[in-house]
């Protein structure tokens, strides 16, 4: 049975239309086969309708010792600009949650608050290991689902 208290992965996801809340579907086959391998997983879609602090708030009540990192795929994210006019940009490719990579170094703090051996990780098609990334712990570069099972199944231990 399913405990979204205690997620060993957390995955965050959103794909930036202020007029539709569609959802990618990467982070669910991604979440699919994690949780056919036996692990309990947690994805966060929408990000964008979400205050920073709600999403700091999100992270803090689902990140638990049994969490073993948190996932990113920030290529359909938009940031919201103007609020009042639903003006959106694209972010900075670097970024943890679409608001901006200005708030990478807070969002990463509440993950290491939570649990200072959970791991942050980015994978998609923006991912890439130059400097930029450095808020990131892994950069995945290969087919995610395949590397992600072969990880978790050499380090799934207890924290």
């Amino acid at each position: 049975m399913f405990d979204n208290t205690k997620p060993n992965v957390i995955l965050l996801s959103d794909f930036g239309n202020q007029l539709y809340l569609e959802k990618t579907i990467g982070p669910y086959k991604i979440a699919r086969q994690l949780r056919s391998a036996g692990f309990e997983v947690a994805v966060v879609h929408h990000l964008m309708t979400f205050t920073v602090t709600e999403i700091k708030h999100i992270l803090k009540n689902l990140i638990s010792d049994k969490t073993l990192f948190v996932g990113v795929n920030n290529f359909f994210y938009k940031k919201i600009v103007n609020y009042d006019t639903v003006e959106l940009q694209y972010p900075d490719t670097h970024t943890i949650i679409p608001h901006g990579s200005e708030y990478n170094a807070e969002i990463k703090q509440v993950i290491l608050d939570a649990n200072p051996n959970c791991k942050l990780a980015l994978g998609g098609p923006n991912a890439s290991d130059i400097p930029i990334y450095s808020d990131f712990d892994y950069i995945i570069l290969v087919m995610l689902r395949c590397l992600l099972l072969t990880w978790l199944g050499i380090y799934k231990t207890p924290l």
